[in-house]
């Protein structure tokens, strides 16, 4: 039984030069699975690969925070690293409470001082009964679709997609308002 020559000491194969090119690195994790209700081990085990890994492994971990509320997200981290990671979320969930003053269980992180450069699309799960309700103060520049949700409160079942007809009953508007 041949074994395989190790390289000399200090020397670099060329699978080690391949993978640390960043292109290479980035297309190896856009392949590795990214369940939204399954914790994304294989993504997250590529994280912890090295710091060159990490740095092409958070924009996509980062990307699409669904099917937990942002506030609940940012909550673990340290405030002064929310902004770091808002940087990278395309994609957020957020939950609208009707006149009831929300609870720290349901808002743990106030999100107002952290921009979201890249988001694109937030998803809003209401928790409306009757009245009006305030949407969620974030700063998002870029934001291009925001999708409502109706929430029952009940953690890990299907809500409803609201529609236009939805409007009046929960942000006071009609179907022939425009959200400027």
């Amino acid at each position: 039984m041949s074994q395989i020559p190790s390289p000399p000491h200090g020397a670099t194969t060329a699978t080690q030069r391949a993978l640390g090119i960043a292109e290479i690195v980035g297309n190896i994790i856009s392949f590795l699975p990214q369940e939204y209700f399954e914790p994304e081990t294989d993504l997250i085990s590529s994280a912890l690969v090295n710091k060159f890994w990490l740095a092409e492994a958070l924009p996509v971990i980062w990307k699409k925070l669904y099917p937990h509320p942002m506030e609940h997200m940012f909550a673990a981290l340290k405030p002064d690293r929310r902004q770091f990671y808002a940087n990278f979320v395309v994609s957020g969930t957020t939950r609208v409470f009707d006149e009831r003053e929300p609870g720290p269980e349901d808002t743990p992180c106030d999100l107002r001082g952290i921009m979201f450069p890249k988001m694109t699309e937030l998803r809003m799960f209401v928790i409306t009964q009757y009245g009006e309700t305030s949407l969620p103060d974030l700063n998002c520049p870029n934001l291009r679709r925001m999708i409502f949700e109706d929430w029952d409160g009940i953690k890990d079942t299907v809500s409803e997609r609201l529609g236009a007809d939805d409007g009046n009953r929960y942000f006071g508007i009609s179907q022939t308002s425009t959200l400027a």
